[in-house]
């Protein structure tokens, strides 16, 4: 499960960046955040 969850998020990230080749200052802020509550969902997945 956990592996299936860090293969969406590669895939999110390369699609993300693909969607978004000018990387204007808030795209950076969004990605910077979304990247944040994906390794906090990551940190959560695996105290348990």
């Amino acid at each position: 499960m956990v592996y299936f969850m860090l293969f969406l998020e590669v895939v999110y990230c390369k699609v993300y960046i693909n969607l978004v080749d000018k990387h204007t200052f808030i795209n950076q802020i969004i990605f910077s955040y979304s990247t944040f509550v994906i390794q906090s969902s990551f940190q959560f997945e695996y105290s348990f």
